[in-house]
């Protein structure tokens, strides 16, 4: 049930004079009226379940924030966004964190270091450049999505990947990553 009656909704940079740098742990979640959200460059953090299952965002501006970690199921369950850019300062993606959206393509920036389990998983999503600085990937990152030939790519050729959730992964001849 919503408990706002807008459709857009702008957070403040500041609050009661100090800087909002956190969107909190389920604020915005089953917010279902609110379309767009504007949210500060003062913004790092982005706990779990955030904005999740917000049935109607259609479009948030991440971009223009300085965001180093997404929570577990930030976004998880919002449908109707099919785009998220993320900025240059994100380091960790939670698990599940845009599972079950409408996104259809991410573009990684070289700060990610961290992706969790699911963390792409029943989204129109093909294909995953991960970026060079990865350091540790979840299972499934891209799993049960709509298409079934959905690829994670790694730069760089017969490079083997680090031990990850008890798998080990290896790049292949097409430049695909593979688990042993």
């Amino acid at each position: 049930q919503s408990h706002f009656d807008i459709e857009e909704v702008e957070v403040a940079s500041e609050y009661q004079g100090k800087q909002v740098t956190t969107i909190s742990d389920g604020a915005f979640s089953e917010e279902n009226k609110i379309r767009k959200i504007s949210l500060p460059s003062t913004i790092t953090e982005i706990e779990p379940y955030a904005f999740a299952y917000m049935y109607s965002l259609e479009e948030l501006n991440l971009d223009e924030t300085n965001v180093k970690n997404i929570g577990d199921r930030a976004f998880n369950g919002d449908n109707q966004i099919t785009s998220i850019v993320l900025p240059n300062t994100v380091e960790t993606i939670g698990e599940s964190a845009f599972s079950s959206t409408g996104i259809n393509q991410i573009n990684l920036p070289n700060s990610v270091i961290k992706i969790g389990s699911t963390a792409f998983t029943n989204t129109d999503i093909t294909s995953i450049y991960l970026p060079e600085n990865i350091q540790q990937i979840g299972e499934n990152i891209i799993y049960d999505n709509y298409d079934s030939d959905a690829s994670i790519y790694y730069p760089g050729s017969y490079q083997e990947f680090k031990y990850v959730d008890g798998y080990y992964y290896y790049i292949d001849d097409y430049n695909s990553m593979m688990k042993y």
